[in-house]
Protein backbone atom coordinates (compact mmCIF):
# COMPACT_ATOMS: atom_id res chain seq x y z
CA UNK A 1 0.00 0.00 0.00
CA UNK A 2 2.83 2.40 0.78
CA UNK A 3 4.35 1.85 -2.66
CA UNK A 4 1.02 2.52 -4.33
CA UNK A 5 0.70 5.81 -2.44
CA UNK A 6 4.20 6.83 -3.53
CA UNK A 7 3.40 5.86 -7.09
CA UNK A 8 0.37 8.18 -7.09
CA UNK A 9 2.15 11.07 -5.41
CA UNK A 10 5.48 10.90 -7.28
CA UNK A 11 5.05 11.25 -11.05
CA UNK A 12 8.58 9.94 -11.70
CA UNK A 13 8.33 6.99 -9.36
CA UNK A 14 8.61 4.62 -12.32
CA UNK A 15 12.08 5.94 -13.15
CA UNK A 16 13.63 4.81 -9.89
CA UNK A 17 15.16 1.42 -9.34
CA UNK A 18 17.70 -0.12 -7.02
CA UNK A 19 20.87 0.65 -9.01
CA UNK A 20 20.51 4.39 -9.66
CA UNK A 21 21.68 4.09 -13.27
CA UNK A 22 22.20 7.23 -15.36
CA UNK A 23 22.58 7.69 -19.11
CA UNK A 24 25.41 9.96 -20.25
CA UNK A 25 25.02 11.45 -23.73
CA UNK A 26 27.53 13.71 -25.50
CA UNK A 27 25.71 16.86 -26.58
CA UNK A 28 27.49 17.14 -29.93
CA UNK A 29 26.88 13.63 -31.27
CA UNK A 30 23.97 11.61 -32.65
CA UNK A 31 22.89 8.05 -33.57
CA UNK A 32 23.91 6.67 -30.18
CA UNK A 33 27.58 7.56 -30.52
CA UNK A 34 29.41 8.01 -27.23
CA UNK A 35 26.48 7.06 -24.98
CA UNK A 36 27.50 5.56 -21.64
CA UNK A 37 25.68 4.06 -18.66
CA UNK A 38 26.95 4.53 -15.14
CA UNK A 39 25.81 4.25 -11.54
CA UNK A 40 28.97 5.85 -10.11
CA UNK A 41 29.03 9.55 -9.29
CA UNK A 42 32.79 9.71 -9.82
CA UNK A 43 32.43 8.25 -13.31
CA UNK A 44 29.63 10.68 -14.13
CA UNK A 45 31.73 13.67 -13.06
CA UNK A 46 34.71 12.49 -15.10
CA UNK A 47 32.94 12.67 -18.46
CA UNK A 48 32.44 16.41 -18.09
CA UNK A 49 36.13 17.19 -17.70
CA UNK A 50 37.51 19.10 -20.65
CA UNK A 51 36.88 22.17 -22.74
CA UNK A 52 34.65 23.16 -25.60
CA UNK A 53 32.08 20.81 -27.11
CA UNK A 54 33.75 17.73 -25.61
CA UNK A 55 32.87 18.90 -22.11
CA UNK A 56 29.15 19.25 -22.83
CA UNK A 57 27.25 16.16 -21.76
CA UNK A 58 23.67 15.35 -20.84
CA UNK A 59 23.04 13.25 -17.72
CA UNK A 60 19.61 11.61 -17.86
CA UNK A 61 18.01 9.28 -15.33
CA UNK A 62 17.81 5.77 -16.70
CA UNK A 63 14.39 4.09 -16.82
CA UNK A 64 15.11 0.93 -14.85
CA UNK A 65 11.63 -0.57 -15.24
CA UNK A 66 10.82 -0.38 -18.96
CA UNK A 67 8.18 -2.43 -20.71
CA UNK A 68 9.85 -5.52 -22.18
CA UNK A 69 8.73 -7.23 -25.40
CA UNK A 70 10.10 -10.75 -25.90
CA UNK A 71 12.99 -9.95 -23.56
CA UNK A 72 13.97 -6.85 -25.54
CA UNK A 73 13.98 -3.21 -24.55
CA UNK A 74 12.48 -0.75 -27.06
CA UNK A 75 11.67 2.88 -27.79
CA UNK A 76 9.23 4.60 -30.18
CA UNK A 77 10.16 7.05 -32.94
CA UNK A 78 7.30 9.48 -33.50
CA UNK A 79 7.16 12.16 -36.23
CA UNK A 80 5.74 15.61 -35.50
CA UNK A 81 5.34 18.34 -38.11
CA UNK A 82 5.22 21.99 -36.99
CA UNK A 83 3.83 24.38 -39.60
CA UNK A 84 3.29 27.39 -37.39
CA UNK A 85 4.46 28.56 -33.98
CA UNK A 86 2.03 31.43 -33.30
CA UNK A 87 -0.58 30.11 -33.00
CA UNK A 88 0.92 26.69 -32.51
CA UNK A 89 0.14 24.22 -35.31
CA UNK A 90 1.56 20.76 -34.53
CA UNK A 91 0.69 17.76 -36.70
CA UNK A 92 1.00 14.33 -35.09
CA UNK A 93 1.65 11.43 -37.48
CA UNK A 94 -0.54 8.48 -36.55
CA UNK A 95 1.99 5.87 -37.68
CA UNK A 96 5.33 5.35 -35.98
CA UNK A 97 7.88 2.59 -35.62
CA UNK A 98 9.33 0.73 -32.65
CA UNK A 99 13.08 0.07 -32.31
CA UNK A 100 14.27 -2.90 -30.25
CA UNK A 101 17.63 -3.60 -28.67
CA UNK A 102 19.57 -6.36 -30.41
CA UNK A 103 20.18 -8.40 -27.25
CA UNK A 104 18.02 -9.16 -24.22
CA UNK A 105 17.66 -6.51 -21.57
CA UNK A 106 19.52 -7.09 -18.30
CA UNK A 107 19.77 -4.15 -15.85
CA UNK A 108 22.72 -5.80 -14.10
CA UNK A 109 24.86 -5.67 -17.27
CA UNK A 110 25.06 -1.96 -17.90
CA UNK A 111 28.18 -2.25 -20.07
CA UNK A 112 26.36 -4.30 -22.70
CA UNK A 113 25.30 -1.56 -25.10
CA UNK A 114 23.50 -4.01 -27.41
CA UNK A 115 21.07 -4.81 -24.60
CA UNK A 116 20.45 -1.22 -23.51
CA UNK A 117 20.64 0.94 -26.64
CA UNK A 118 17.98 0.66 -29.33
CA UNK A 119 19.58 2.78 -32.07
CA UNK A 120 19.81 0.92 -35.36
CA UNK A 121 23.23 2.53 -35.88
CA UNK A 122 24.39 0.60 -32.79
CA UNK A 123 22.61 -2.69 -33.43
CA UNK A 124 23.99 -3.16 -36.94
CA UNK A 125 27.52 -3.48 -35.52
CA UNK A 126 26.65 -6.56 -33.43
CA UNK A 127 28.31 -9.84 -34.41
CA UNK A 128 25.13 -11.79 -35.19
CA UNK A 129 23.29 -8.94 -36.89
CA UNK A 130 21.71 -9.87 -40.23
CA UNK A 131 20.74 -7.00 -42.51
CA UNK A 132 18.33 -9.22 -44.44
CA UNK A 133 16.23 -9.82 -41.32
CA UNK A 134 14.14 -7.00 -39.88
CA UNK A 135 14.05 -8.17 -36.27
CA UNK A 136 14.90 -4.86 -34.59
CA UNK A 137 11.91 -2.80 -35.80
CA UNK A 138 8.14 -2.96 -35.68
CA UNK A 139 5.47 -0.87 -37.27
CA UNK A 140 3.20 0.76 -34.68
CA UNK A 141 0.35 -1.48 -35.88
CA UNK A 142 2.28 -4.56 -34.73
CA UNK A 143 2.97 -2.95 -31.38
CA UNK A 144 -0.70 -2.02 -31.10
CA UNK A 145 -1.69 -5.67 -31.54
CA UNK A 146 0.88 -6.73 -28.95
CA UNK A 147 -0.49 -4.34 -26.33
CA UNK A 148 -4.06 -5.42 -27.02
CA UNK A 149 -3.07 -9.02 -26.30
CA UNK A 150 -1.64 -8.24 -22.86
CA UNK A 151 -5.10 -8.03 -21.29
CA UNK A 152 -4.42 -4.80 -19.39
CA UNK A 153 -7.02 -3.89 -16.75
CA UNK A 154 -7.51 -0.40 -15.33
CA UNK A 155 -10.03 0.43 -12.59
CA UNK A 156 -11.69 -2.95 -12.98
CA UNK A 157 -12.15 -2.53 -16.74
CA UNK A 158 -10.23 -4.31 -19.46
CA UNK A 159 -8.57 -1.94 -21.89
CA UNK A 160 -9.43 -3.08 -25.40
CA UNK A 161 -6.86 -0.91 -27.19
CA UNK A 162 -4.11 0.32 -24.82
CA UNK A 163 -2.24 1.97 -27.72
CA UNK A 164 -5.08 4.36 -28.54
CA UNK A 165 -6.48 4.71 -25.03
CA UNK A 166 -3.33 4.97 -22.89
CA UNK A 167 -0.07 5.27 -24.81
CA UNK A 168 -0.83 7.65 -27.70
CA UNK A 169 -2.76 10.21 -25.59
CA UNK A 170 0.30 10.56 -23.33
CA UNK A 171 2.55 11.02 -26.34
CA UNK A 172 0.31 13.77 -27.74
CA UNK A 173 0.26 15.65 -24.42
CA UNK A 174 4.05 15.50 -24.18
CA UNK A 175 4.40 16.80 -27.74
CA UNK A 176 2.19 19.81 -27.06
CA UNK A 177 3.92 20.65 -23.77
CA UNK A 178 7.43 20.44 -25.21
CA UNK A 179 6.53 22.67 -28.16
CA UNK A 180 4.89 25.16 -25.83
CA UNK A 181 8.09 25.37 -23.80
CA UNK A 182 10.02 26.49 -26.91
CA UNK A 183 7.26 28.49 -28.57
CA UNK A 184 8.34 31.92 -27.32
CA UNK A 185 11.97 31.37 -28.31
CA UNK A 186 11.25 30.72 -32.01
CA UNK A 187 10.89 33.67 -34.38
CA UNK A 188 7.81 33.54 -36.64
CA UNK A 189 8.64 32.61 -40.23
CA UNK A 190 6.02 32.72 -42.95
CA UNK A 191 5.53 29.59 -45.10
CA UNK A 192 8.07 27.47 -43.23
CA UNK A 193 7.82 24.14 -41.44
CA UNK A 194 9.99 21.71 -39.51
CA UNK A 195 9.86 17.98 -38.90
CA UNK A 196 10.83 16.63 -35.47
CA UNK A 197 11.58 13.09 -34.38
CA UNK A 198 10.37 12.33 -30.85
CA UNK A 199 11.81 9.34 -29.00
CA UNK A 200 9.54 7.84 -26.33
CA UNK A 201 9.91 4.93 -23.95
CA UNK A 202 7.08 3.03 -22.27
CA UNK A 203 7.35 1.87 -18.68
CA UNK A 204 6.07 -1.44 -17.38
CA UNK A 205 3.01 0.42 -16.04
CA UNK A 206 2.39 1.92 -19.55
CA UNK A 207 3.61 5.35 -18.48
CA UNK A 208 5.22 7.19 -21.41
CA UNK A 209 8.56 8.97 -20.96
CA UNK A 210 10.20 11.42 -23.34
CA UNK A 211 13.82 10.54 -24.11
CA UNK A 212 14.74 13.30 -26.57
CA UNK A 213 13.54 15.44 -29.47
CA UNK A 214 15.56 15.32 -32.70
CA UNK A 215 15.49 18.34 -34.98
CA UNK A 216 16.91 16.38 -37.93
CA UNK A 217 15.38 12.89 -37.73
CA UNK A 218 16.80 10.09 -39.85
CA UNK A 219 14.65 9.47 -42.95
CA UNK A 220 16.77 6.79 -44.60
CA UNK A 221 15.40 3.45 -45.80
CA UNK A 222 17.55 1.45 -43.39
CA UNK A 223 15.03 -1.40 -42.95
CA UNK A 224 11.86 -2.64 -44.60
CA UNK A 225 9.83 -0.97 -41.85
CA UNK A 226 11.37 2.46 -42.30
CA UNK A 227 11.18 2.15 -46.08
CA UNK A 228 7.40 1.87 -45.88
CA UNK A 229 6.84 4.38 -43.07
CA UNK A 230 9.18 7.12 -44.29
CA UNK A 231 7.85 7.12 -47.84
CA UNK A 232 4.20 7.39 -46.74
CA UNK A 233 5.03 10.03 -44.14
CA UNK A 234 6.81 12.30 -46.63
CA UNK A 235 3.90 12.12 -49.06
CA UNK A 236 1.44 13.06 -46.32
CA UNK A 237 3.72 15.87 -45.16
CA UNK A 238 3.57 17.47 -48.60
CA UNK A 239 -0.22 17.23 -48.52
CA UNK A 240 -0.29 19.13 -45.23
CA UNK A 241 2.18 21.79 -46.34
CA UNK A 242 0.74 22.42 -49.82
CA UNK A 243 -2.90 21.32 -49.80
CA UNK A 244 -3.90 22.15 -46.22
CA UNK A 245 -1.65 24.98 -45.07
CA UNK A 246 -1.47 26.50 -48.59
CA UNK A 247 2.19 27.46 -48.28
CA UNK A 248 3.39 29.75 -51.06
CA UNK A 249 -0.08 30.68 -52.36
CA UNK A 250 -1.12 33.56 -50.11
CA UNK A 251 0.06 35.39 -47.05
CA UNK A 252 -3.13 34.86 -45.11
CA UNK A 253 -4.54 31.34 -45.11
CA UNK A 254 -8.30 31.05 -45.62
CA UNK A 255 -10.53 30.45 -42.65
CA UNK A 256 -11.18 26.76 -42.14
CA UNK A 257 -12.51 24.41 -39.54
CA UNK A 258 -9.24 22.75 -38.62
CA UNK A 259 -10.93 19.73 -37.10
CA UNK A 260 -12.43 18.68 -40.48
CA UNK A 261 -9.23 18.45 -42.59
CA UNK A 262 -8.34 14.84 -41.80
CA UNK A 263 -8.75 13.52 -45.35
CA UNK A 264 -6.50 16.07 -47.05
CA UNK A 265 -3.81 15.72 -44.37
CA UNK A 266 -3.38 11.96 -44.82
CA UNK A 267 -2.24 10.27 -41.62
CA UNK A 268 -1.32 13.57 -39.98
CA UNK A 269 -3.57 14.78 -37.18
CA UNK A 270 -3.66 18.38 -35.99
CA UNK A 271 -3.21 18.51 -32.22
CA UNK A 272 -5.72 20.67 -30.34
CA UNK A 273 -7.56 22.10 -33.37
CA UNK A 274 -10.00 24.04 -31.17
CA UNK A 275 -7.08 25.89 -29.63
CA UNK A 276 -5.78 26.91 -33.05
CA UNK A 277 -9.20 28.19 -34.13
CA UNK A 278 -9.49 30.18 -30.92
CA UNK A 279 -6.04 31.75 -31.18
CA UNK A 280 -6.41 32.61 -34.85
CA UNK A 281 -9.73 34.28 -34.10
CA UNK A 282 -8.53 36.48 -31.25
CA UNK A 283 -4.93 37.11 -32.32
CA UNK A 284 -5.67 38.14 -35.86
CA UNK A 285 -5.27 41.93 -36.24
CA UNK A 286 -7.00 43.66 -39.09
CA UNK A 287 -4.77 45.53 -41.50
CA UNK A 288 -6.55 48.85 -40.90
CA UNK A 289 -6.52 48.51 -37.13
CA UNK A 290 -4.04 50.30 -34.91
CA UNK A 291 -1.39 48.18 -33.30
CA UNK A 292 -0.80 49.36 -29.77
CA UNK A 293 2.38 48.52 -27.95
CA UNK A 294 3.89 49.67 -24.66
CA UNK A 295 7.65 49.86 -24.59
CA UNK A 296 9.71 50.70 -21.54
CA UNK A 297 13.26 51.92 -21.10
CA UNK A 298 15.56 52.60 -18.22
CA UNK A 299 15.98 56.11 -16.79
CA UNK A 300 19.33 57.71 -17.57
CA UNK A 301 20.36 60.61 -15.33
CA UNK A 302 21.71 63.62 -17.25
CA UNK A 303 25.23 64.58 -16.30
CA UNK A 304 25.39 68.18 -15.03
CA UNK A 305 27.22 70.74 -17.09
CA UNK A 306 30.14 72.68 -15.77
CA UNK A 307 28.99 75.17 -13.14
CA UNK A 308 25.51 73.60 -12.92
CA UNK A 309 23.88 72.08 -9.87
CA UNK A 310 24.33 68.33 -9.96
CA UNK A 311 20.70 67.74 -9.12
CA UNK A 312 19.16 70.36 -11.43
CA UNK A 313 16.89 73.34 -10.79
CA UNK A 314 14.28 71.37 -8.84
CA UNK A 315 16.59 70.33 -6.00
CA UNK A 316 14.65 72.20 -3.30
CA UNK A 317 14.86 69.39 -0.79
CA UNK A 318 18.62 69.79 -0.43
CA UNK A 319 19.66 72.97 1.48
CA UNK A 320 22.97 73.07 -0.38
CA UNK A 321 21.14 73.93 -3.60
CA UNK A 322 18.58 76.38 -2.14
CA UNK A 323 19.28 80.12 -2.49
CA UNK A 324 17.26 80.91 0.65
CA UNK A 325 19.15 78.34 2.68
CA UNK A 326 22.49 79.65 1.40
CA UNK A 327 21.43 83.26 2.17
CA UNK A 328 20.52 82.38 5.74
CA UNK A 329 23.80 80.53 6.08
CA UNK A 330 25.72 83.60 4.90
CA UNK A 331 23.85 85.76 7.41
CA UNK A 332 24.72 83.44 10.24
CA UNK A 333 28.32 83.40 9.06
CA UNK A 334 28.55 87.22 9.17
CA UNK A 335 27.05 87.30 12.66
CA UNK A 336 29.43 84.70 13.88
CA UNK A 337 32.34 86.52 12.25
CA UNK A 338 31.48 89.74 14.13
CA UNK A 339 31.87 88.07 17.47
CA UNK A 340 34.74 85.86 16.52
CA UNK A 341 37.36 88.37 17.67
CA UNK A 342 36.77 87.58 21.28
CA UNK A 343 33.15 87.80 22.30
CA UNK A 344 32.56 87.18 26.01
CA UNK A 345 31.77 83.58 26.80
CA UNK A 346 33.35 82.13 23.65
CA UNK A 347 36.19 79.77 24.32
CA UNK A 348 39.04 78.98 21.97
CA UNK A 349 37.48 75.60 21.14
CA UNK A 350 34.17 77.25 20.21
CA UNK A 351 35.95 79.66 17.91
CA UNK A 352 37.79 76.79 16.25
CA UNK A 353 34.54 74.88 15.77
CA UNK A 354 32.85 77.91 14.25
CA UNK A 355 35.77 78.37 11.91
CA UNK A 356 35.48 74.75 10.83
CA UNK A 357 31.77 75.19 10.17
CA UNK A 358 32.46 78.24 8.03
CA UNK A 359 35.03 76.34 6.02
CA UNK A 360 32.63 73.42 5.57
CA UNK A 361 29.86 75.72 4.46
CA UNK A 362 32.16 77.42 1.98
CA UNK A 363 33.09 74.07 0.48
CA UNK A 364 29.44 73.07 0.22
CA UNK A 365 28.35 76.33 -1.38
CA UNK A 366 31.19 76.20 -3.89
CA UNK A 367 29.70 72.94 -5.20
CA UNK A 368 26.70 74.92 -6.49
CA UNK A 369 27.84 78.29 -7.99
CA UNK A 370 24.42 79.09 -9.36
CA UNK A 371 22.82 78.88 -5.93
CA UNK A 372 25.60 81.01 -4.43
CA UNK A 373 25.23 83.66 -7.14
CA UNK A 374 21.51 83.83 -6.50
CA UNK A 375 22.06 84.10 -2.79
CA UNK A 376 24.61 86.91 -3.21
CA UNK A 377 22.27 88.73 -5.56
CA UNK A 378 19.51 88.49 -2.99
CA UNK A 379 21.95 89.72 -0.30
CA UNK A 380 22.96 92.70 -2.41
CA UNK A 381 19.31 93.48 -3.01
CA UNK A 382 18.69 93.51 0.74
CA UNK A 383 21.65 95.88 1.33
CA UNK A 384 20.33 98.25 -1.32
CA UNK A 385 16.93 98.41 0.36
CA UNK A 386 18.56 99.17 3.74
CA UNK A 387 20.63 101.94 2.15
CA UNK A 388 17.59 103.58 0.50
CA UNK A 389 15.74 103.59 3.80
CA UNK A 390 18.71 105.31 5.48
CA UNK A 391 18.80 108.01 2.78
CA UNK A 392 15.08 108.67 3.12
CA UNK A 393 15.43 108.95 6.87
CA UNK A 394 18.31 111.43 6.50
CA UNK A 395 16.39 113.63 4.05
CA UNK A 396 13.25 114.09 6.23
CA UNK A 397 12.97 117.35 8.24
CA UNK A 398 13.31 116.91 11.99
CA UNK A 399 10.98 118.74 14.40
CA UNK A 400 9.32 120.80 11.60
CA UNK A 401 12.49 122.74 10.75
Amino acid sequence: EALEVLRRRLPQFGLDGVQNIWVLKPAGKSRGRGIQLSASLDKIMEVGVGRGAEARWIAQKYIEHPLIVSGKKFDIRQWVLVTRWTPLAAWFYKDSYVRFSFEDYDPNKIKNKYGHLTNFSISKHAEDFDEKRDDTMWHSDEFQEHLAGLGIVRDGRKIEDPWLEIVQPQMKRIVVRTLESAQDAVLPRTSSFELFGYDFMVGEDLSVWLLEVNSSPDLSYSTATTRTCVKAMLEDMMQVVIDVEKFGTRLERPKRKWGSCRVASGRYELLEPARRRREEKFRKIRKDAAQLAVQGTGIKMRRPKRGECPRGPDAEDDPRYSAIAVLSTLGETEGEGAGATGAPGDSAEDLDDEGDEEEDEEVETEACPRAVDGALAADRGGDAEDASRSEEAAGEPSGGE
